[in-house]
């Protein structure tokens, strides 16, 4: 286990762990407070729309250009555990990842709850988790693309455009068709799922191809 979160640690700083596993969430938590006395519970979607920027320009400093031509693994090619240590620390920054979507829910539906627990529903639940899994779904996905360039410009104007058609699907599809009862959360669910699957294993695919490509001899 030591192990494992060293080699993560190699990507992700200690403030950046800081940061992104404890500010960010208590700063929503704080922001979902202040919003839920005046719109109710459903001010997650917004609190989930602001995570899912902060997320995917947080990992800028992580593991960006991870996936491009033009990034060196350094020492990590000159380790018979290279390979093994970039993997491992791939997994951690998934499942860290889900986890600080799933604190940071977990938090603001405490809240909400505790401000009006007569508002918080079943419903809302369900609201929660799909908000959890679209965050998640969102992020993964727009890293995709956003790690494979280096430049912060250029990484902060893909990642931002990406990131933005995940926070209009969720806006219009849930935040305005769910609370008018025309769509169902089941589908988002389900879709999102699958979305998350399919980005994760196309990530961590993606990272090991290109480190392994990095060891060829360029013509």
């Amino acid at each position: 286990m030591n192990m494992t979160w060293r080699s993560y640690r190699t990507f992700a700083t200690r403030r950046y762990c800081f940061i992104e596993g404890l500010i960010i969430p208590i700063a929503l938590m704080a922001f979902h407070y202040a919003l839920t006395g005046l719109i109710g519970p459903i001010n997650i979607i917004n609190v989930s729309v602001m995570h899912l920027y902060l997320l995917a320009f947080g990992d800028y400093v992580t593991f960006n250009g991870v996936t491009g031509k033009e990034y060196c693994f350094g020492f990590l090619r000159c380790s018979s555990r290279g390979e093994k240590s970039l993997m491992r620390a791939v997994a951690v920054d998934q499942v860290a990842r889900l986890i600080m979507v799933v604190f940071t829910n977990v938090g603001c539906g405490v809240v909400a709850f505790l401000m009006d627990p007569a508002a918080f529903t079943t419903e809302y639940i369900l609201l929660h988790i799909t908000m959890v899994i679209w965050v998640y779904a969102g992020v993964t996905t727009t890293l995709l693309l956003a790690r494979y360039l280096t430049t912060l410009l250029v990484y902060g104007a893909v990642a931002g455009l990406l990131v933005t058609v995940f926070a209009c699907a969720i806006s219009v599809g849930i935040g305005l068709l769910w609370t008018m009862g025309a769509v169902s959360l089941t589908p988002w669910i389900l879709g999102g799922l699958l979305l998350s699957v399919v980005s994760v294993v196309a990530s961590v695919y993606l990272i090991r191809r290109n480190y392994l490509r990095s060891f060829l001899e360029v013509s």
